[in-house]
């Protein structure tokens, strides 16, 4: 089975941590260290499926199950308010059936279980007469704190919503009580966590903030920073047909005979473009960070028609396609049509500015289902000691976090250090005991500068290579040994 690879290894890992943390004394008390930077609770979701199913290989898919209902119920639920049962019901769908959605749920990623809670509680404002009603209120207080206990920037996404709910309100004072009312009965779970780790997230934000300069992610000064997440709808969730109903859709609320009903629709609007607006403030970007508008994306892609029911099962067949075909390889695999992309781009800068038509696969990080033998088990039983390991490569299937992950599910006691990230002293490979780097790519090119410089220390150093494998993107995986290791 093809390995995690980035920021799903390091998810997997938290998991199994928590997994085998259940039935410590201390759980509770230590609940706020199992994670220091993302929030647990998604990581208490994938400690679950693992106690439950815990030699399966789909276990990612349990994890995900609670947020795929959430998000297509949910979703159901809010179009019911807009449109009649069947439209609403291909709403729900839709969400599920977009493509970047449709990758990302296979994966160890934070979000879709977002896209989940932010769209429950978008029900929940909803469902509450926008904050009139102060039973379902309070119910979302208990979601709010769920979603930001899922991933820091929840509150991004519902904020514009529950401000269209008091500043459209003819209760407003009573909504703000409400409101005050959800948020002393969610604060103190979100307090449990965010609490204790505090000062380390901020300094890590400043990092995050940075790295978005570094990866080249246009900021909010530029024409390219307000058009990014516009583009992204079009490019990885909807591809060109469906954008193309989208905008026309646009322009049939225009009429003059369409206005009034158009204007029922302003809180999905309020929704949608309020958090794109924010998150384009935000210096890093990336399009999977807008998943959690899914939503009101697809109950704006299907209004316009509700009243041409063949229009309406156009935009559901056309989405049931397209996830059918970049789900499953098919003679079309691989496939790209886009617009300003990049070739050869190691550093996947094609986000920034290309316009997709129409993809099988998001780069080489997510696509069809691919069978590959990478042998972290293989190097991993070459290394017989305890210590320090160097991880050079930071590829997507062959990288530190993804070796880490190996390493846990195994319970050796090696502690795995990236090296070529920065300019270290030859002086430091002294405290490794083995080496693993590999030819060819070495991966994104601001994360790997110095890596040539760390294979000519070992070979300078006279490092003996103990073992060579073939890896499934032709090249080869090297494990190196500690000169000293030899004399003892």
């Amino acid at each position: 089975m093809t390995p995690p690879s980035w920021d799903m290894a390091y998810h997997e890992m938290k998991g199994l941590e928590l997994s085998r943390s259940y039935l410590q004394s201390n759980f509770l008390l230590n609940f706020s260290k199992i994670s220091t930077y993302y929030p647990p609770l998604y990581y208490l979701q994938e400690a679950l499926a693992l106690n439950i199913f815990p030699n399966s290989k789909f276990f990612v898919i349990f994890s995900n199950i609670t947020a795929f209902f959430m998000l297509g119920y949910s979703t159901y639920r809010i179009a019911l308010y807009f449109m009649d049962d069947l439209a609403a019901q291909i709403c729900g769908v839709l969400t599920l059936l977009f493509p970047l959605v449709a990758w990302t749920s296979r994966l160890s990623l934070l979000d879709v279980p977002l896209a989940g809670w932010v769209a429950i509680s978008g029900y929940l404002v909803l469902k509450s007469n926008f904050l009139q009603k102060k039973g379902w209120t309070i119910l979302m207080g208990l979601t709010i704190a769920a979603g930001m206990l899922t991933k820091w920037t929840f509150m991004l996404f519902l904020s514009p919503l529950l401000l269209y709910a008091i500043v459209h309100n003819t209760y407003r004072q009573r909504a703000i009580l409400n409101l005050a009312y959800a948020i002393i009965v969610g604060i103190p779970w979100i307090l449990w966590w965010y609490l204790p780790n505090l000062k380390l997230l901020l300094e890590r934000f400043n990092t995050v903030a940075e790295l978005g300069v570094i990866e080249g992610d246009p900021g909010w000064a530029t024409f390219l920073g307000w058009i990014y997440y516009p583009r992204c709808i079009a490019s990885y969730y909807l591809f060109f047909p469906l954008t193309i109903l989208l905008i026309y859709g646009i322009f049939l609320l225009k009429k003059k005979e369409n206005r009034k009903r158009a204007r029922n629709l302003r809180p999905m609007w309020w929704w949608l473009l309020g958090s794109l607006f924010l998150l384009t403030l935000i210096p890093a970007k990336d399009p999977r960070y807008i998943m959690p508008l899914v939503c009101p994306l697809a109950i704006l892609l299907v209004f316009p028609w509700q009243k041409q029911g063949r229009w309406v099962y156009c935009i559901v067949s056309i989405a049931l396609v397209q996830f059918l075909v970049i789900s499953f390889n098919t003679p079309l695999s691989p496939i790209k049509i886009a617009l300003f992309d990049l070739k050869k781009d190691s550093d996947y800068r094609s986000v920034r500015q290309e316009w997709v038509l129409f993809q099988t696969s998001y780069f080489d990080v997510a696509g069809p289902p691919r069978q590959e033998d990478w042998p972290y088990e293989s190097i991993l039983s070459k290394i017989n000691s305890k210590g320090w390991v160097g991880f050079i490569p930071d590829t997507v299937r062959f990288n530190s976090a993804t070796f880490s992950l190996y390493v846990l599910r195994e319970n050796r006691h090696l502690k795995v250090v990236r090296l070529g990230q920065v300019d270290s002293p030859v002086q430091q490979l002294e405290h490794f005991s083995f080496v693993i780097g590999k030819s060819g790519s070495q991966g994104v090119s601001y994360n790997t500068r110095f890596n040539e410089r760390i294979y000519s220390q070992l070979k300078k150093l006279g490092w003996p290579l103990l073992k060579t494998w073939n890896l499934p993107d032709k090249t080869q995986a090297f494990l190196w040994l500690n000169p000293t290791n030899l004399e003892k």
